[in-house]
């Protein structure tokens, strides 16, 4: 076949496309031999074609299956709109390396996505996906790109990854107004990439990820039930987000989840800043962690690094309880009401700490023993020892209690690396 391009008559596309390898087949428009349904034409393609949608028939009241490697552009997305009419998927897409941009898409069906991918190496983009079950539902699918979409008023969740769909990359999305989450990683699917999306007004949560591996950077997220929940699983990194109002900004729960690292982030806003219980090695550094009611809040976890981190207008800056092995190293924990309290907790470590101006008190602890507090700045220079009061129960009575910093620090750290 020889080389085409889009013709002149095709007015007011949101951008030039590239030259394709492969014949151009049209859907609606004016041309002679243009097709009425979008699936005639598809199903007319051949692997490397291009089926390029013009927007004056629009709304297509059609339930897509794309089983070839295409290329389906719309004309507008905001015009070019393909109608469910509330039956089964909307855009069904079977094959590898194919794309679909361009359109609006809406009304699936119960149980069913605005774009379903069973499909490896394919890109979604510049989509507005309203009012489906799902707005893009990955299967079995790995090393796609979902990028530059909007994706809204869903009766479930935005973008759902199943069954060992891996590698995929999902950016620069808007994902809001959903009934249940914005983003779900679940089934396996691993060593996936969220970067750069908005994630907002979702009744659950903004992302769950209920597997291993995966990337979470330079997100916006806010306005969920919870920011992000990570469930039962290893080795996810959330660094460079803005996470603020919500009510649990990251929350990581379950004795299988590990090694995981959450870094430079920025956590506002939330009544839980980040939430962990029943989990261990888990590294928490530069954040910049401020109005939130509780900052850190840690329960039945062990092996805790929280380093390097601004805490700042909270009411409680760190609140470490039934833990243990957490090592607190060079935070500024400053102008909460609290900085620390630890209760019935054991061989914590507390070092090289800045506390500056909390209200109410820098530091309490109560039934814990042989916590280290070591060589921390408690708001001046000091000859003696700091001693920071307590309690403790002797036969189920509370009696004050005291634990001593036998070296603090005479001026403040400079702490680098901060956020």
């Amino acid at each position: 076949m020889g080389t085409c391009i889009i013709p002149a008559v095709t007015q007011n596309t949101e951008k030039s496309y590239p030259i394709s390898r492969g014949t151009w087949l049209y859907v609606g428009g004016s041309g002679p031999g243009n097709y009425t349904r979008i699936q005639d034409a598809v199903d007319n393609a051949s692997d490397g074609d291009t089926v390029y949608v013009y927007n004056d028939s629009s709304p297509y009241y059609e339930n897509i299956v794309v089983n070839k490697s295409v290329h389906l552009i719309g004309e507008d997305r905001e015009t070019t709109v393909i109608d469910g009419n509330w039956k089964e998927h909307v855009v069904f897409v079977s094959s590898d390396n194919a794309s679909i941009e361009g359109f609006t898409i809406q009304n699936s069906s119960n149980d069913c996505g605005g774009i379903k991918l069973c499909s490896n190496y394919s890109t979604i983009q510049r989509i507005i996906l309203r009012n489906n079950y799902y707005g893009i539902l990955l299967e079995d699918s790995s090393y796609n790109s979902i990028r530059n979409n909007t994706i809204t008023m869903a009766e479930n969740t935005g973008i759902m990854l199943s069954f060992f769909s891996r590698y995929n990359l999902i950016s620069g999305n808007i994902i809001h107004w959903f009934n249940n989450d914005g983003i779900e990683l679940i089934g396996f699917s691993c060593n996936n990439t969220i970067l750069e999306n908005i994630i907002e007004d979702n009744l659950d949560k903004g992302v769950l990820i209920v597997s291993d591996g995966n990337i979470l950077s330079y997100n916006m997220i806010r306005n969920n039930n919870y920011g992000i929940s990570v469930v039962h699983n290893k080795n996810n990194i959330i660094v460079n987000n803005t996470i603020r109002n919500n009510l649990v900004g990251v929350g990581i729960q379950g004795s299988t989840s590990v090694n995981s690292i959450i870094a430079d982030n920025t956590i506002s806003f939330c009544w839980y800043g980040i939430l962990l219980n029943g989990l261990k090695n888990i590294v928490i550094s530069r954040n910049n962690m401020l109005n939130n009611t509780y900052a850190i809040d840690t329960t039945e976890t062990s092996n805790i690094t929280i380093l390097k981190n601004q805490f700042t207008t909270n009411h409680i800056g760190i609140k470490i309880v039934s833990s243990s092995d957490t090592i607190m190293y060079e935070n500024n924990i400053n102008n909460n009401i609290e900085g620390i309290f630890l209760e019935n907790s054991y061989k914590n470590e507390i070092r090289c700490n800045n506390f500056n101006d909390n209200t109410q008190r820098n530091a309490l602890f109560s039934d814990c023993n042989t916590t280290v507090w070591d060589s921390n700045y408690w708001n001046r220079p000091r000859i003696l020892p700091k001693i920071i009061f307590g309690k403790i129960k002797l036969r189920n009575i509370p009696i004050t209690w005291i634990n001593i910093d036998w070296h603090p620090a005479q001026e403040p750290y400079d702490i680098p690396g901060m956020t």
